[in-house]
C-alpha cells in the first residue's frame, strides 16, 4: 500500500511540475482540463502500481517516450527543423542594395 502511494505520489508531482513548466508552451488549456487530466492518468497508475508494482509504473511511464526517442531525430517536431538537403547547404546568395 505505501509503495502504491508512493507511485501515486511521483506521478502526480511529475504531472504537476510538467504542467507548471509547459503551461506557458500551450495556455489554452484551462485549469479542469489540466487537472482532470492528472486525475486520469492517475486513475490509470493506481491499479497499474497494485498489480505490478514499481516496474509496472516504471515500463507504463516509459512506453510514452519510446516514440519520442524515435520520432524526433528523423522528423523533429511538427517536422521542424526541415530535413538538410543539397539544396539547403549551400549558402545564400548575399543581398544587394540597389
Amino acid at each position: 500500500m505505501l509503495t502504491m502511494l508512493l507511485d501515486l505520489t511521483a506521478v502526480t508531482a511529475l504531472l504537476i511540475l510538467g504542467n507548471f513548466l509547459f503551461r506557458p508552451v500551450d495556455p489554452h488549456y484551462t485549469l479542469a482540463y489540466r487537472a482532470c487530466k492528472i486525475a486520469a492518468i492517475a486513475a490509470l497508475t493506481a491499479p497499474i502500481s497494485y498489480f505490478y508494482g514499481h516496474r509496472g509504473v516504471l515500463v507504463a511511464s516509459g512506453l510514452p517516450v519510446l516514440p519520442l526517442i524515435y520520432v524526433l531525430p528523423r522528423k523533429g517536431i511538427n517536422g521542424w527543423p526541415p530535413p538538410i538537403t543539397s539544396a539547403s547547404k549551400t549558402s545564400p546568395k548575399p543581398h544587394t542594395a540597389n
